[in-house]
């Protein structure tokens, strides 16, 4: 049977270490570093600004009713619009984000 040697169990850690970070794992320094850009560049702006009034009552709309509510209609909207794949989405998130659970 071979002795313990301190050494060679730390020599083993690193290259665990090592071939954890090469291989790009969820949660580990590597990936986040690699994946986590600045938030502009995860979500950056829309091409087409909404103005200042559409803004405000977009705000007011967000500190009267909850999420749910708001795709909801969001989606009732959309359907008016003829655009049923995009109506069963936010629907779909509306359910997701129900409050009286």
């Amino acid at each position: 049977m071979k002795k313990f040697s301190i050494q060679d169990w730390q020599n083993k850690q690193q290259q665990l270490s090592e071939q954890i970070k090469a291989q790009d794992v969820p949660g580990t320094a590597a990936f986040m570093g690699k994946n986590m850009g600045s938030s502009k560049e995860r979500y950056p702006s829309p091409k087409e600004p909404i103005s200042d009034g559409d803004r405000f009552a977009l705000q007011k709309i967000i500190s009267n009713y909850d999420l749910e509510t708001i795709l909801f209609n969001i989606g009732e909207i959309a359907g008016r619009s003829g655009m049923s794949d995009e109506e069963y989405e936010l629907k779909r998130m509306a359910r997701i984000f129900k409050t009286d659970v």
